[in-house]
């Protein structure tokens, strides 16, 4: 984790790291208490997901991609999960689906059609409380 000795911050942006993070919830306790009274969550995400076949064929320019895909993809955090460990301690106040893999591969065609992989939310800590709720315990399979 990060250590900012000159917070508190009006705003904290995480912009495409979250999901490569190894705990989510510490970095979600992290954020919280680099947060002002007040502040804002902004989160500019992927949720790789939620690909399908034609989406890896397109990435890797090859048929029969999707395998590869979440291989490639199996040890990043998921947006579900990541949009979860958030709203366990934040109000998530807007939250929208946009397109991701255009910004990397340079054709603005992917827009529509990958419109799925993106997460883009706002959020406020919940409750007004100084610190963030306890997570609940997780049970490991």
């Amino acid at each position: 984790m990060c250590d900012f000795n000159r917070g508190p911050y009006e705003a904290v942006i995480l912009a495409l790291s979250l999901h490569h993070v190894e705990s989510l919830d510490r970095a979600v306790d992290s954020v919280w208490r680099l947060l002002a009274p007040g502040g804002r969550l902004i989160v500019d995400e992927f949720a790789h997901e939620r690909a399908d076949g034609e989406i890896a064929d397109r990435f890797y320019a090859s048929p029969a991609s999707l395998g590869r895909w979440r291989e490639h993809h199996r040890t990043f955090h998921t947006g579900t999960a990541m949009v979860d460990a958030i709203s366990e301690c934040f109000d998530i106040t807007s939250l929208a689906n946009v397109p991701y893999l255009h910004r990397y591969l340079e054709d603005e065609s992917l827009r529509d059609f990958e419109a799925v992989l993106g997460i883009q939310l706002t959020a406020v800590p919940a409750n007004g409380s100084p610190q963030p709720p306890p997570h609940p315990q997780k049970e490991h399979a």
